[in-house]
């Protein structure tokens, strides 16, 4: 739904000036990326916690909303190390012994990067728990 128009704006920026299609693309890139962070860790609640789609939808954007950065830096570790091994295990070729080890090491490692995902969010929500539970009982004790 979103991705016709945008490819029909990004034509007409194209037509427009060819320069500025590299500014719309770099605009857009940085506005996936604000997107993916919150809502990449949805899946992880609906499997952990059981939740429906819009509640874990909704916890995944407070955790983000309160861990950025380092939910951030590791979606990015997450993705280059997944894209730069996956060029690494596709460069034996088709009918050689080492595609088998390339496709074995594609799923050690993709299996690594998923099991590491579902153990930053389980740390990151003990830890927002935690930060939470002290907020509430450092504004219910009266001041003196």
């Amino acid at each position: 739904m979103v991705g016709i128009p945008v490819l029909v704006i990004l034509s007409i920026i194209n037509l427009i000036s060819p320069g500025m299609i590299q500014a719309a693309i770099f605009l857009l890139a940085l506005f996936s990326a604000w997107i993916i962070v919150p809502v990449f860790f949805a899946p992880h609640g609906m499997y952990l916690r059981g939740q429906n789609a819009f509640t874990s939808i909704y916890a995944s954007l407070r955790m983000a909303r309160f861990t950025l950065p380092s939910s951030s830096m590791f979606v990015l570790t997450v993705f280059i190390i997944s894209q730069g091994l996956n060029y690494l295990w596709s460069v034996p070729a088709q009918d050689s012994w080492m595609m088998l080890v390339g496709i074995a090491g594609h799923a050690f490692v993709t299996t690594a990067l998923l099991a590491s995902s579902f153990i930053y969010y389980r740390d990151m929500n003990a830890w927002l728990e935690t930060v939470f539970e002290r907020l509430k009982t450092n504004t219910a004790a009266p001041q003196t």
